[in-house]
């Protein structure tokens, strides 16, 4: 999969239902090379980087043909101890 590839998918949260955008940017460890979250933006056409959200790519449930699924944290700040927030 390209990264263009990633930037078509709707962002999907599993817990809400709600559509949170479309992949705007990738973050990278560079010591190991792996990807470790996305950065996803509300609107195809925002004009700032501060309505945009991050999600750890622990937190991604799947990256399916049409939608990634993530799990975002419950609105309530609660943490149940495991790396990905229940709904």
């Amino acid at each position: 999969m390209t990264y263009n590839e990633l930037r078509e998918k709707d962002v999907i949260d599993v817990c809400s239902g709600k559509r949170l955008g479309t992949v705007d940017d990738l973050s990278f460890d560079t010591d190991c090379g792996r990807i470790t979250g996305i950065t996803v933006c509300p609107h195809l056409f925002a004009l700032s980087k501060k309505s945009s959200v991050r999600v750890p790519w622990r937190d991604i449930v799947c990256v399916g043909e049409d939608a990634i699924l993530v799990k975002t944290p419950r609105e309530d700040g609660k943490k149940d101890g495991s790396p990905i927030n229940k709904c």
